[in-house]
């Protein structure tokens, strides 16, 4: 009786650890949206987390292109994504292709990459960094910062005016690509990377993240932005198809629980007391 009684127990437990590994294996084919959890208690100056809320997503013939990505100008503008197959037109607001032109001549490359040239030029500290200015890349950012990001991933937060550091992180892949600054966060594309990363300006901490679905799947350009939209392109090896990702980055108010999307211009994190 004894024996028969830890059959049954025994059998009870596999079977409940099925229904979870099942569970978990429908979840883990969709891409999700998240914010860290620290057991740290945030400043008072810190932005509220980030949750990436996808719109839509389309699927283009074809792998990138150079300079795959271009957002919209205007209003009623499309989102155009260049691949091997074609440019597309896309309608910003629907993903549906408007449009359907010919291939572009990869002659015509513009995006190798970024340097650190904000609009008054490149601050002079920068030379005395380890390897010099050509071994990183700036992003300007709110209330007289700077993000000085490095090829192997390390991202510095410092004061535009004198260089002093005020923070720093390590992405988890190398960072070929341009930052955005998104008021109150910088949100990160590292190469290779199946996550889009959201930082605060104020002291570099984790704000948000989107994640792809599959092992497979990473992006391939730096975040655009127009209006409350973010647009970024992502492949899954080997299809040969580009993804287009549409995405609204809602602020985690504790009195707004369903969200707050962010204004459409950049805003100014609080000054430092």
């Amino acid at each position: 009786m004894r024996s028969r009684r830890y059959v049954f127990c025994g059998l009870t437990l596999a079977a409940a650890l099925l229904a979870l590994q099942a569970r978990n294996a429908r979840g883990a084919n969709r891409d999700t949206a998240f914010y860290p959890v620290s057991a740290h208690e945030l400043s008072l100056y810190a932005a509220p987390p980030l949750i990436f809320e996808k719109q839509f997503e389309a699927t283009l013939a074809g792998t990138p292109a150079a300079d795959p990505l271009e957002g919209p100008v205007r209003d009623g503008d499309p989102v155009i994504v260049r691949t091997s197959e074609g440019t597309y037109l896309v309608d910003g607001r629907t993903g549906e292709v408007r449009e359907t032109r010919p291939p572009e001549l990869a002659a015509a490359a513009s995006g190798t990459g970024f340097s650190c040239s904000p609009p008054a030029g490149p601050p002079r500290w920068i030379r005395h960094l380890p390897g010099g200015a050509s071994k990183y890349g700036c992003v300007p950012g709110p209330g007289g910062l700077i993000a000085v990001v490095g090829r192997d991933g390390s991202i510095f937060g410092r004061e535009l005016r004198g260089g002093h550091l005020f923070w720093r992180r390590t992405a988890a892949h190398r960072i070929s690509r341009a930052p955005l600054n998104l008021g109150p966060y910088l949100v990160v594309s590292p190469d290779a990377s199946r996550d889009l990363q959201a930082l605060r300006w104020s002291d570099g901490t984790p704000a948000g993240v989107f994640r792809l679905d599959s092992d497979d799947a990473y992006l391939v350009s730096e975040p655009v932005q127009f209006g409350d939209h973010l647009y970024v392109l992502a492949v899954e090896s080997p299809r040969p198809e580009t993804r287009l990702i549409a995405l609204i980055p809602r602020q985690q108010l504790a009195a707004a629980p369903a969200g707050v999307p962010l204004p459409s211009s950049p805003g100014s994190p609080p000054e430092r007391p």
